[in-house]
């Protein structure tokens, strides 16, 4: 029974990210590479994938910060506030996207709800398209499972993307990562 209902997750996520525009990534990973610094957001289980997400981007060199860390500096007009939310209407990536916004930086939103209060507010969205996709009698998962995992999926499919394209050495990876455990 495990290993079916994991088949068919499985295969709702390749649904899913059959489903995703080309398009919104070029533009997301175009707007990463334009800012100085990357800022990452997000609430409760996606900010735990997002934060799997911003270790890779740090592994590879940029410069990344974790929006409420104590070590996280003030953000400045050049830098890219990403922010999670699968409904897009958490109210504190809202504040964080709205303080980003008047601070006159660019944000970049990932969500499952293109007309949502963050989607508004953002300069570039990547929808992943859960709720269009998989009606929620179909879905095989509890709650934004869906959004949070396709959500880690995507970020480690942008970086290698990102990598191929400027070229960017394993053995920088190698040189940032973790070596106090």
């Amino acid at each position: 029974m495990l290993v079916n209902k994991s088949q068919q997750v499985l295969e709702d996520l390749k649904l899913i990210f059959s489903q995703l525009k080309e398009k919104e990534i070029n533009e997301f990973k175009d707007l990463i590479y334009k800012s100085e610094r990357l800022f990452f957001a997000a609430a409760g289980r996606s900010k735990l994938m997002l934060k799997a997400v911003a270790m890779r981007f740090m592994q590879y060199g940029f410069e990344i910060y974790l929006v409420g860390e104590t070590n996280t500096p003030a953000f400045r007009e050049n830098d890219l506030l990403i922010v999670a939310s699968g409904s897009g209407e958490t109210k504190s990536t809202i504040l964080f996207a709205e303080n980003a916004k008047n601070i006159g930086g660019k944000i970049a939103l990932i969500t499952a709800s293109k007309n949502s209060t963050l989607a508004k507010i953002s300069d570039q969205i990547v929808e992943i398209p859960v709720n269009r996709v998989i009606s929620e009698k179909e879905k095989s998962l509890p709650g934004g499972s869906y959004f949070e995992e396709a959500l880690l999926i995507l970020g480690d499919n942008l970086i290698i993307s990102i990598v191929e394209q400027r070229e960017i050495k394993n053995d920088k990876l190698y040189q940032r990562h973790a070596n106090l455990e």
